[in-house]
């Protein structure tokens, strides 16, 4: 299915960099994207529909019947041609009934097609922080292994390597480490 695009967002954005492609995903285009493909919400456009012929089925008169009898003292045959008919608040309660069960399933539906985008948006959130982490940890990987060929380099000339420098040099940030908490701050 096209909608496991966001569940293989990951993989996809790491095989484009690999490969050196760009993939250009926005978040609209994934839940617009969802909404119109997603399973989910396509059964319940579907519900929505059925309760739609259900509520017409209601309003409709059952068919008539025949009702066909044999006299037998004449010999002849009685037909009756039966109608049943609904009293007026009969066929408005029906219809107060239709249009509670078309709003039921259309509130149903909107739930569903909320907790689906909401579950893709936060599958593409997570894919990005997925890949900016990755991206995060190539470049550290990087910089600490020009550090090492910096500190392997200086080492056999007997050069003594200053760490500010080559923090300075690749743009480290010091760590830092977490204040305790002050008493006005502390949570109950």
């Amino acid at each position: 299915f096209p909608i496991l695009a966001a569940c293989l967002l990951p993989t996809a954005i790491a095989q484009a960099q690999a490969t050196s492609d760009t993939v250009y995903l926005a978040l609209g285009d994934v839940l617009k994207r969802i909404i119109s493909e997603h399973p989910r919400v396509h059964a319940g456009a579907a519900d929505i529909r059925s309760a739609e012929a259900r509520t017409a089925q209601r309003q409709r008169y059952n068919n008539p019947s025949l009702d066909v009898e044999r006299a037998t003292l004449s010999g002849s045959y009685n037909v009756a041609l039966l109608q049943p008919l609904r009293w007026p608040w009969e066929s408005s309660a029906l219809k107060g009934l239709g249009t509670a069960d078309i709003a039921v399933a259309a509130a149903e539906a909107d739930k569903e097609a909320r907790a689906v985008t909401l579950d893709a948006a936060e599958r593409f959130i997570d894919a990005v922080r997925d890949v900016r982490s990755v991206a995060m940890a190539v470049e550290a990987e990087s910089l600490a292994t020009g550090v090492l060929q910096q500190l392997l380099a200086a080492r056999p000339l007997g050069q003594a390597v200053d760490p500010h420098v080559l923090r300075a040099q690749v743009h480290l940030r010091p760590p830092t480490t977490p204040k305790p908490w002050s008493h006005a701050a502390r949570p109950a």
